[in-house]
């Protein structure tokens, strides 16, 4: 679920708009608006879960 949270945070719809001053939520559906406030929440619950021995889910930290 690490994964899963931190690769949409970092993923492109994350990214701010060059060319638009709008905020996030009036670009986004509001069950994405949603999903991104739980992944920005709780990626860090499910990191310290983590398998240590996945470096992936590590690695989008860094």
């Amino acid at each position: 679920m690490a994964q899963v949270c931190l690769n949409y945070l970092i993923g492109e719809e994350m990214k701010p708009r060059r060319n638009s001053r709008r905020r996030l939520s009036a670009n986004l559906p509001a069950a994405r608006v949603e999903f991104a406030a739980y992944a920005y929440t709780a990626y860090s619950y499910h990191l310290s879960r983590a398998d240590p021995l996945v470096a992936v889910t590590f690695q989008l930290v860094m």
